[in-house]
Formats: C-alpha cells, structure tokens, sequence
C-alpha cells in the first residue's frame, strides 16, 4: 500500500436486519497522473455502494443482501482513506464490475510530475 493513501476502519450497524462488517481487501496504486484504488465487493448491486469524500477523508461502503423475509442478513464493506492534497477532488470516478470497485483518484495538473527541458545556451 502507499505511504500517501491510509486506511482506517469505521463500524455501522442496521438494528433491523442482522449486520456483519467486513473490511474489503484493496489494493492502492500511484502512477505519475494520480492514485487508483481496486477495492474488492463480490456480490454487491452498484445501487448499494456509497462513496464519499469529505474534506482528505475517502470514504467507500457497500452492502451485500443474502436471504430474504425473517432470514435476511447484510454484510457491510466499509473502508476509509485519507487522501493526499494532490489529488483533484472534482475529477475522481468509481466504477463497479466484476465484484471490484475501481476507484480512480487524479492529482492536480500542477501536482503532477513533469520533466523540465533543458536548454543548450
């Protein structure tokens, strides 16, 4: 995981129908344009995955039904990270398929690395 991107654990809980929260394995990446976090959700319907950001603060959940009537359960995916100021927080996307939340984070233009001609003179 990067150094830039932590993670901190936060608890729900639903009174009405039993609740488990489960941590979701993510994997983090920065490239030169920005960071990307591949969070993993099987069985999840995209109308149940929230993500926030709030200030540095990247928050994603998303809920997993199983059964239905007196015998529904729901397991929770909750993480949370703390973004660095680099990243453009009007520019991010979130995408679901395949049981995988692709969340793409791009810095600022000027937050990103450039390489400096230089001049013969």
């Amino acid at each position: 995981m990067n150094a830039a991107v932590t993670t901190q654990k936060t608890e729900t809980a639903t009174p009405s129908v039993p609740r488990r929260t489960a941590r979701p394995h993510c994997d983090v990446y920065e490239g030169a344009t920005g960071f990307q976090i591949l969070a993993d959700v099987p069985g999840v319907d995209p109308g149940d995955v929230t993500v926030t950001l709030e200030q540095n603060l990247l928050s994603l959940s998303a809920v997993r039904r199983y059964g239905d009537g007196e015998g529904q359960l729901e397991l929770a995916f909750e993480r949370t990270f703390h973004v660095p100021k680099a990243v453009d927080p009007d520019a991010l996307t979130a995408n679901l398929s395949d049981g995988v939340l692709t969340l793409d984070l791009p810095k600022h233009q000027k937050a990103r690395k450039r390489q400096i001609e230089v001049q013969v003179v």
